[in-house]
């Protein structure tokens, strides 16, 4: 979808687009500690949340883009393992979060060590909706 939306904008020639489960497609060894930033939107819904979702949500995005499993947050946490490798010293991960999900991966993120403290950003609406989490060591 990605590919097809930088079509449409005409700058689909200005990315080498990899295709891969996370961070999968950048193994290899090249770019350990190489990647200045990483930026995510993943699925951040909690199962038991899918049947409450308002009707234009529900109905028309894929569950598999929206449903992460039954905390929500299991993507976030993978992420936070799976890229730390690739992040240069002082690197930086940026997740969307869903409502409420700020604490439980604050805490994640110190089970996963080598990130800073994180840093939430709110939305316009002033809910936080943004996890930065800076590599460190």
């Amino acid at each position: 979808m990605a590919k097809i939306n930088a079509g449409k904008q005409g700058v689909d020639r200005n990315f080498e687009w990899l295709e891969g489960d996370l961070v999968s497609p950048l193994a290899g060894g090249m770019l350990d500690g190489q990647v200045d930033v990483i930026v995510s939107n993943p699925p951040y819904i909690a199962e038991a949340d899918w049947d409450g979702l308002q009707a234009e949500v529900r109905l028309f995005e894929p569950r598999e883009a929206l449903v992460a499993g039954p905390v929500g947050t299991e993507v976030h946490k993978r992420l936070l393992h799976e890229a730390k490798p690739f992040l240069t010293r002082g690197g930086i991960l940026l997740m969307e979060i869903g409502q409420g999900q700020a604490p439980l991966l604050r805490r994640q993120s110190e089970e996963a060590g080598g990130y800073s403290p994180l840093q939430i950003i709110p939305d316009a609406a002033g809910i936080e909706r943004v996890v930065v989490a800076q590599r460190v060591g």
